[in-house]
């Protein structure tokens, strides 16, 4: 298919003025993309072919093919790391290129690629591949408390990683939205900003609104900083949904606040502690249905063997019945949580295995992936191309690598973990967690390149609040 002509200005009408579906775009700004004509020297009559923005990326180590232009084009859907990338190409901020009204907030949804994505990814709470069940009940409780006459309210829901948490709240918001009509959605805390500027015209709106803080433990400064500006807007339906794995130090710190203080302290605040998602007697429903989803993406036959342990409380926790269903469909049996985490971690090392071999690397680069995902689960993904690059220049194994195997690693990992930012983190978490453990067990050299990793992502965070 020959490349199409479009002006800078066409690809960003293109890619539209809002996020969906947990994509950032570009806003479609004459002025703003004058300037990023100016700066590569491109007349307003000139026109830059599709081909020629993806010789630009790729320049930038960007590994991307004119099809993948032209599927975000036809969908009005581009990554946040390729939007920055197409920033850094043209040498504009990446805030110059985002509408002025975009909101912080999105409802992720992306699509799982057997070629290219890793199977771990099948687990995760966004992909939604095991149809939700088993919580009509806590969606009807969520629902109910939405339609509460209050302007305001506040709702901590907490349990332990792999309970469905993230799972329900997904849920709830496209419930909200798609049939209720409310904004609603998970904070982007990478557009999300401390500032009036960017938050009176979205609470200056009368539709009423549902914001999610996911990790809630983690962003205990954000969420008192939107509490208080929400107690001084002006009183519609605003409701703050939290999510954690546990009610400890942080809560506490939060409540310590003063406006949050006065608020949770209030009758605007509910905390539940979220019980297991299936009844024992339903254990054997939701390990079929795992099963036939994933046979359905892997194509792969579904024997339905039942563990024997399905009684136990292990199972309390999902994610390690579905887990269990996905070593089933391989003919693997694993008994207990390690050995179920354990299977998964042999499953992601072979799929990294096989991507080195398709793009025809060297084998023993495999190592360098574990080392590269332990170090990116442990500072929550990396961003842009240029962070990939950066953590990849530090790791021990790497050391004396040429440049092209660095970015043939770099492009890899972003296919592997696909999302809003250029390489996601290791997910669900409780996988994350448990590769992050066993490569610093396994791996004391390691151990120096993450936690610099860890420290030079909190000194960024600091700079940025």
């Amino acid at each position: 298919m020959p490349a199409s002509s479009l002006l800078l200005r066409e690809v960003a009408a293109a890619l539209k003025d809002q996020a969906v579906n947990g994509h950032t775009m570009i806003k479609a700004d004459g002025k703003k993309l004058q300037a990023a004509r100016n700066a590569k020297e491109v007349s307003p009559g000139k026109t830059l072919t599709q081909e020629g923005l993806v010789s630009m990326l790729q320049a930038e180590g960007v590994d991307i093919a004119e099809r993948t232009l032209q599927k975000y084009e036809a969908t009005g859907k581009v990554p946040r790391s390729v939007l920055q990338t197409i920033a850094d190409v043209l040498d504009v901020p990446f805030d110059s290129l985002l509408a002025a009204d975009q909101a912080p907030w999105w409802i992720p949804q992306p699509e799982w690629d057997k070629a290219r994505n890793s199977p771990g990814m099948l687990l995760q709470a966004e992909m939604a591949i095991v149809p939700f069940q088993f919580r009509k009940q806590d969606l009807a409780a969520l629902q109910a408390w939405c339609v509460d006459r209050s302007p305001l309210r506040i709702r901590l829901v907490h349990g332990k990683g792999g309970m469905g948490k993230t799972r329900l709240a997904l849920q709830f918001c496209r419930h909200m939205r798609d049939d209720k009509g409310w904004r609603a959605g998970f904070l982007n805390y990478d557009l999300f900003q401390r500032n009036n500027e960017q938050w009176d015209p979205l609470l200056d709106q009368n539709e009423p609104l549902l914001l999610v803080f996911d990790y809630a433990e983690s962003r205990v400064e954000e969420i008192a900083w939107l509490l208080a500006r929400i107690s001084s807007a002006p009183p519609f339906n605003i409701r703050i949904l939290l999510l954690a794995r546990h009610v400890g130090d942080w809560w506490k710190v939060l409540k310590s606040h003063r406006v949050c203080g006065d608020l949770l302290a209030s009758a605007a605040l509910d905390v539940d502690a979220l019980r297991p998602a299936i009844p024992e007697t339903d254990r054997s429903q939701s390990y079929n249905d795992a099963g036939r989803a994933f046979s359905a993406k892997l194509g792969k036959h579904w024997p339905g063997t039942m563990p024997e342990d399905i009684q136990s409380s292990l199972y309390d926790q999902v994610l390690l019945l579905h887990i269990r269903a996905l070593a089933c469909l391989e003919g693997e049996k694993p008994a207990g949580e390690k050995a179920i985490l354990d299977y998964l971690l042999s499953r992601e090392r072979r799929f990294w295995r096989e991507q080195l071999e398709v793009r025809r690397l060297d084998a023993t680069l495999h190592a360098a992936v574990e080392e590269a995902m332990v170090s990116i689960t442990a500072n929550g993904g990396k961003k842009t191309p240029q962070d990939g690059m950066e953590l990849l220049n530090v790791l021990p194994s790497l050391k004396g690598r040429p440049a092209d195997v660095l970015i043939a690693l770099n492009n890899l990992m972003s296919d592997c973990y696909p999302g809003d930012q250029w390489i996601e983190p290791v997910r669900p978490d409780l996988f994350g967690e448990h590769l992050f453990g066993g490569g610093l067990t396994s791996n004391p050299a390691l151990k120096g390149a993450v936690f610099a990793e860890v420290r030079k992502a909190a000194r960024d965070r600091k700079g940025r609040v």
